[in-house]
């Protein structure tokens, strides 16, 4: 199998990126926008066989699971540990979104990366040989 990787914008985590191939060039985001380095945006580890239009999908549809109620738990923790500044009695008035999101799409990335790595272990396990 070949690894190739799938590459994301770090502040959406839309996969409709433009980057230039080479080490250092750039990247435009054209969901959101964001221009940046190749290097900013977020690579998730896949192989060949699988369809990278899949792997889109999984992270499209996990961001918007991590966006609405299961992102709060995300939000309070990162609030209490001092990853990201907000007032108690107005969270949603002095809440930086954007780093928010950025938080988001870096723990979505890492969900799906765990995921299918333990995919692969467990894809690997069931076709040993015993001794």
């Amino acid at each position: 199998m070949t690894n190739t990787f799938v590459r994301f914008c770090p502040v959406c985590g839309s996969a409709g990126v433009d980057f230039s191939e080479l080490a250092g060039g750039d990247a435009v985001c054209r969901g959101c926008g964001w221009n940046g380095k190749r290097e900013e945006l977020m690579v998730v580890p896949t192989t060949a066989d699988d369809d990278s239009q899949l792997l889109v999908r999984l992270m499209g549809e996990l961001r918007r699971l991590l966006s609405g109620e299961l992102g709060f738990p995300y939000l309070k923790f990162l609030i209490k540990w001092g990853f990201l500044k907000a007032d108690e009695r107005d969270v949603v008035g002095t809440l930086d979104r954007k780093a928010f999101a950025r938080y988001i799409a870096a723990i979505a990335r890492a969900i799906l990366t765990a995921v299918l790595e333990e995919r692969s272990r467990a894809a690997a396990a069931a076709t040993e040989v015993p001794n």
